[in-house]
């Protein structure tokens, strides 16, 4: 029998947004990944202030990691942008890299408004929901490199 073990827990789609809108659902997704074996860590989406979920999740030893969206748009408030609104998913392969470059050498991605959303992120997630997700993989990896 072969045993893995779970080295993080991502929530996904709409309970990923809930938790990070509602603090009874983040504090409860906190105790659930709390009470698993290994202490794996939560992912979680990278604020401009993580310093409020950073202090809920020490209350139950569980380490976060922040993300960032690739290939997301963000509103003026640090949330993703509906998917329901038209060029909250981007899709241009250039437009991810400039997003993804400008995070790592700025530390900051440009809302929908133009302004500045400064985001001190561990990950990034780039969706794999879409034909030119290997692409665009391997182009952002090549542009980090250099």
């Amino acid at each position: 029998m072969y045993c893995a073990q779970v080295g993080y827990v991502k929530p996904h789609g709409a309970l990923y947004n809930d938790m990070m809108a509602n603090e009874v659902i983040f504090r409860a997704v906190v105790e659930g990944v709390a009470s698993l074996s290994g202490n794996p860590s939560l992912m979680i989406l990278a604020t401009t202030d993580n310093n409020r979920y950073q202090a809920i999740a020490a209350e139950k030893g569980v380490n976060l990691l922040f993300e960032a969206f690739a290939d997301r748009a963000y509103t003026p408030e640090g949330k993703l942008a509906p998917r329901n609104q038209p060029g909250s998913v981007y899709h241009n392969p250039q437009q991810i890299i400039d997003q993804v470059t400008t995070l790592e050498r700025h530390g900051y991605v440009v809302a929908t408004d133009g302004s500045k959303l400064s985001l001190n992120a561990d990950t990034v997630c780039v969706h794999g929901d879409n034909p030119e997700s290997v692409a665009t993989v391997k182009a952002l990896s090549e542009a980090l490199a250099s």
